[in-house]
């Protein structure tokens, strides 16, 4: 019995780690509630949400979520299902990926 509870114990435990790590990849997550933007995590940078702004209001989203996922070449955005394709892309030209980790920086200014 007591075995039984440990690891029950053990693999919720288990669950935890992985869902805190699985979460831990987005560096920001913007929300558009009622056709306004809402930060919910991070601190996505300040023109980027100027510039979500006005893609919100011209593609008259009301609902969804942007990503800031890290990845080893830095910061890429993913969305949420409820934003089609053409605002996807409007995000992703008004997004300038801040320099952080990962890319090869050193290369591209030599």
């Amino acid at each position: 019995m007591m075995i039984a509870i440990f690891l029950l114990l053990l693999a919720g435990l288990a669950v935890g780690v992985a869902w805190m790590l699985w979460d831990a990849r987005y560096v920001f997550i913007v929300a558009i509630e009622n056709g306004k933007i809402r930060i919910k995590r991070g601190s996505p940078p300040e023109k980027f949400l100027r510039s979500c702004r006005i893609v919100v209001y011209l593609h008259k989203l009301q609902r969804g979520k942007i990503y800031g996922e890290r990845t080893a070449a830095g910061v890429e955005l993913s969305f949420s299902r409820e934003i089609p394709e053409r605002p996807r892309q409007a995000f992703r030209n008004v997004w300038d990926s801040p320099p952080s980790g990962g890319g090869d920086t050193a290369k591209r200014r030599a």
